[in-house]
């Protein structure tokens, strides 16, 4: 069979393509960057198809019961069916895939969490946990039992336990969100993401953990926190550090609050942005998908500070102080043309 008939079955289940997303290979990654420009109709496909071996990958990194990761990916694969047999779910399919794989990565961790507590005597693996997420609100804030406050942002998602353990307070996020824990020197509070564990006693700072890049960033507001990766890697972050993780490398960073904590206070800043970033931070800020016939935005880079504005007011001041464009909203479609 060509790739080109493949469906995102085939994808998870060819050993070229797997290779490519855990980037094992230089001639896969050489192949399926040309392939993927050269076929875009097939992108969506692909980007699930990345989503679901990214999640599935902590099967091989944590060998929990082979079981369990099948029973994740049929509920999967099941959910994804049903979206492509109704034509909103066609018109929309891309706007989900993110919602569908953060799904599976929670159920994984879930899956995680019980084998590998309950194996080392953590009466973690006695918890019952439920999942909270954005539900498509720009972002939501709730408060935990012991009078943590944490800001979801969209569609990120976060599983924790009804009552903490006896010692310690642990939770799971995908997506992005900004903490403000209480206080517990004796109970501290980790938060899991993929690959990378946040320990802190009390402090706040923010988390964003991309599963579709497998790329988490921990930035630190006021406090001390300590980030760990599963390779052994430690790093204590001051206020106002960073630690990125990606690509398997793990490091320090300096970030910009407002670029990328602005969004707890409604503000949307870009500087020196670049029309991927531009794109990708107004998907993610507004929970759409750019369509671009011409295959550009804008050209050059942009500098701009919005606070709580609509998107349309957005694409304004964007197409005042760049190369004109005329845009269409069509519900979470916006249609680019110049």
């Amino acid at each position: 069979m060509k790739y080109e008939e493949y469906t995102v079955d085939d994808f998870i289940q060819d050993e070229f393509f797997i290779d490519w997303v855990r980037e094992q290979s230089i001639q896969a990654n050489y192949f399926w960057e040309k392939w993927v420009k050269t076929h875009p109709h097939k992108k969506d496909e692909v980007a699930l198809a990345r989503e679901i071996i990214i999640s599935l990958n902590y099967e091989r990194r944590f060998k929990f019961p082979e079981a369990d990761s099948n029973e994740v990916l049929e509920n999967l694969l099941r959910a994804n069916n049903k979206l492509e047999g109704t034509s909103s779910g066609k018109r929309n399919r891309f706007m989900l895939i993110k919602r569908i794989a953060a799904i599976i990565v929670l159920t994984t961790f879930a899956a995680f969490s019980f084998h590998y507590f309950n194996g080392s005597g953590n009466n973690v693996a006695s918890l019952n946990y439920t999942t909270k997420s954005g539900k498509g609100k720009f972002s939501s804030t709730f408060k935990l039992e012991d009078g943590s406050v944490v800001k979801l942002r969209g569609d990120s998602y976060v599983k924790i336990p009804e009552k903490f353990s006896n010692d310690k307070r642990e939770i799971f996020l995908v997506g992005e969100a900004y903490f403000d824990i209480a206080e517990d020197k004796s109970k501290p509070f980790h938060i899991y993401t993929g690959d990378v564990t946040t320990k802190v006693t009390g402090t706040s700072f923010g988390i964003n953990c991309d599963t579709l890049l497998n790329k988490v960033q921990v930035m630190l507001v006021s406090g001390e926190v300590i980030v760990n990766d599963i390779y052994g890697n430690s790093i204590k972050l001051k206020p106002n550090e960073s630690v990125v993780y990606h690509n398997n490398r793990i490091f320090k960073e300096n970030f910009n609050y407002d670029i990328s904590l602005g969004w707890t206070e409604g503000k949307l800043v870009f500087e020196e942005a670049e029309e991927k970033e531009v794109m990708h931070r107004l998907e993610a800020w507004y929970n759409v998908k750019f369509i671009l016939p011409d295959g550009y935005f804008f050209k050059g880079k942009y500098n701009g500070r919005f606070k709580n504005e609509n998107l349309s007011n957005v694409l304004d001041g964007i197409n005042f102080t760049s190369q004109k464009f005329n845009y269409e909203i069509r519900e979470r479609e916006i249609i680019i043309t110049h």
